[in-house]
């Protein structure tokens, strides 16, 4: 089996998806998503940071995260008969800029209780996770007790946290799982408004 590893970015204010192909490459946000265990706290301080973050202005929520984009790494667990790459990347927004240049952005973590830190630690655990368990489509991987492995157990016990995540409009990358031939993913370009 092979993987078209391909993130849709979903453009909440202007309502359309722009495909972004996920490739190996050097990361420039570097967070270590092998330290941050998951938890229902952390989930629900993303989901409500975001639920507020997308009341601002045009000028903060769409124009700030355009000009704030950068590469994360996401790392992937190994599931049995898939070739996985041990990493993949996707353009996010640096929050952590984001909260420096905008009180805005920064009140909004306060309300939610966490920092651009912690959002960064948290979005790159929770990407590996979800994008680990995409992969592992049928459930079957219990993994190899690493933190990742057990964020991927942690999502797959927590799906209505999840799904109130994803109820804001949060972007979370998809990966399309293809037989045989080879990878290929969608083009680049378009407006990539992902958190």
């Amino acid at each position: 089996m092979v993987l078209d590893l391909t993130c849709l970015a979903l453009s909440a204010a202007l309502g359309t998806a722009s495909p972004q192909t996920v490739v190996r490459a050097p990361a420039v946000i570097a967070v270590d998503s092998a330290q941050s265990l998951l938890t229902v706290e952390s989930l629900a301080g993303m989901t409500k940071f975001w639920s507020n973050f997308m009341k601002n202005t045009p000028d903060v929520r769409d124009t700030g995260r355009q000009q704030n984009q950068e590469t994360l790494m996401i790392p992937l667990g190994k599931v049995s008969g898939v070739q996985t790459p041990p990493s993949l990347q996707t353009k996010v927004v640096n929050m952590v800029a984001m909260a420096a240049k905008f009180p805005t952005v920064a009140e909004n973590f306060k309300q939610a209780g966490m920092t651009p830190e912690q959002w960064e630690q948290t979005r790159s655990a929770l990407f590996s996770a979800f994008m680990t368990n995409q992969i592992d489509a049928g459930g079957k991987e219990t993994g190899d007790g690493s933190v990742l492995w057990k964020n991927v157990a942690f999502l797959r016990a927590h799906q209505t946290e999840l799904q109130a995540l994803q109820a804001t409009g949060m972007y979370l990358p998809k990966v399309q799982m293809q037989a045989g031939g080879g990878g290929g993913g969608g083009g680049g370009g378009g407006d990539d408004l992902s958190p």
